[in-house]
């Protein structure tokens, strides 16, 4: 009777770290992940044979290293022992973009360090990104690769393919947001008095929406019986009212409906 054995998965460990094979490298991640192998994937490292040399002895002979352009980065690591865990350094996020486009396949991609320069802002005490570097996360990004920063291995991992993934999702939402924007004016004879308050505060905390009213330079928020009250709105007062929720368009209507009522204290100047 015959069984077969699954062949275990293979190893690998794909970061961006331009400063490639250094004292974390060799005392935190080359232990943490097993590596028996570095790639380092940098066309100008790969032709210089003095940064080659002090590259392979800064590995001190804990594990091997090899020397490849984005464009031969899978084929380098296509001849690379399937048991074996690999490590494979990148200098930038751009070289890492080529390599997938060349054909590497990468299922989590890690941010080790991105060096500070002019236009780019701190992320991270050790990872700096401007509008390039955060295009090309992006693109990486929508070719289903997880995006993560962490320097070192003991660091709370920090999914940008999921903080994409949420900014996307709150921008649908805001998206669904209904908003309505208009003007109302105080139409009964003592203005927008604690009752009459009281009145819209009932309307307003009644709906999903927010609701602000005021003039441009005094908006207060319509759920807030205190922020009413200081409004001091007399009657003839014409007041800027703004909406905006899953529910904006009943809200705004029925907001109006009470002003045009009078607060159901009548209109000024209608007979009785």
């Amino acid at each position: 009777m015959s069984s077969s054995r699954k062949a275990p998965k293979a190893r690998r460990f794909f970061r961006v770290d331009p400063r490639f094979i250094h004292a974390t490298v060799v005392n935190s991640w080359v232990p943490a992940t097993g590596a028996k192998v570095a790639i380092l994937v940098d066309q100008g490292v790969a032709l210089d044979p003095k940064r080659r040399a002090i590259f392979e002895m800064s590995a001190m002979g804990t594990f091997d290293v090899l020397f490849c352009d984005a464009e031969n980065a899978a084929s380098t690591l296509a001849c690379c022992s399937p048991t074996d865990a690999v490590l494979v350094l990148f200098g930038s996020l751009e070289t890492a973009e080529r390599a997938l486009a060349a054909g590497l396949s990468i299922d989590k991609l890690n941010i080790g360090h991105v060096p500070e320069a002019p236009g780019r802002a701190q992320l991270h005490p050790a990872v700096f990104l401007g509008e390039a570097e955060r295009a090309s996360i992006d693109r990486i990004v929508a070719s289903g690769v997880d995006v993560i920063v962490q320097p070192l291995p003991h660091d709370k991992a920090r999914s940008m393919s999921q903080e994409k993934a949420l900014a996307a999702s709150k921008s649908r939402t805001r998206a669904l947001l209904q908003r309505r924007e208009g003007r109302v004016r105080v139409v009964n004879e003592k203005g927008l008095h604690l009752r009459a308050a009281h009145a819209l505060v009932q309307l307003t905390t009644s709906v999903r929406s927010e609701v602000r009213l005021g003039t441009p330079g005094q908006m207060v928020n319509a759920k807030s019986l205190l922020g009413l009250t200081t409004l001091g709105a007399t009657c003839g007062s014409e007041l800027l009212l703004i909406v905006e929720g899953e529910d904006g368009d009943e809200a705004y209507e029925r907001i109006v409906r009470l002003f045009e009522s009078g607060f159901q204290e009548g209109v000024m100047g209608e007979g009785s």
